[in-house]
């Protein structure tokens, strides 16, 4: 997979509708920050436990600047703004128009109305994946699957942050031990 990000020469490939959300941090050895893979999960159903919203993606370059409660997981990289957005997708008249559709009893029904009554056993946390040992257990998300900068442990209270910024030479990423040793690489793409 990361041989198609280099290929199509983009930073992240935004898809729909596997089931569970998840944007994943991809490491490319060409690259200073990682690509990621951005999918929403499901806009029509429930994709976390006890929260009966539906997804989207946002991308953007400003911040999300809808209600607050609305970004359920997200992250920033590069001035870019990457968000999951709760769409209410599981009214009580879309549970009535389920239940006329699937009845108790079919196989859509027995298959799909415990997710879209209580979501699937899944929270925002574990929709945010990053795949990279130096930001690995160095950041953390929190309850809502807000990528924050924070020690994972008392070791790395002085070695908590990888920040991603752009320069006119290339994009950096600048961390510190014990995955950067407080070197600075380049990216091949400005």
């Amino acid at each position: 997979m990361r041989g198609w990000f280099e290929a199509a020469q983009v930073d992240a490939f935004a898809c729909s509708h596997t089931c569970l959300p998840v944007f994943r941090a991809l490491p490319i050895s060409t690259r200073a920050q990682p690509a990621w893979v951005l999918n929403n999960g499901a806009t029509g159903m429930p994709n976390f436990r006890s929260d009966g919203a539906g997804l989207f993606t946002r991308i953007g370059l400003r911040p999300f600047a809808g209600p607050a409660l609305a970004r359920r997981h997200g992250l920033v990289q590069d001035g870019v703004h990457i968000d999951a957005i709760a769409v209410d997708s599981t009214t009580p008249e879309w549970q009535a128009a389920f239940l006329r559709q699937w009845p108790t009893g079919s196989d859509v029904h027995l298959s799909y109305w415990s997710r879209v009554v209580h979501g699937p056993d899944y929270g925002p946390a574990q929709a945010l994946v990053l795949a990279d040992p130096c930001v690995q257990g160095r950041s953390s998300v929190d309850n809502r699957g807000w990528l924050t900068a924070a020690p994972a442990t008392p070791e790395h209270a002085s070695d908590a942050s990888v920040t991603f910024h752009r320069t006119g030479r290339g994009t950096r990423r600048t961390s510190r031990r014990p995955c950067g040793g407080g070197r600075q690489r380049r990216s091949a793409h400005p």
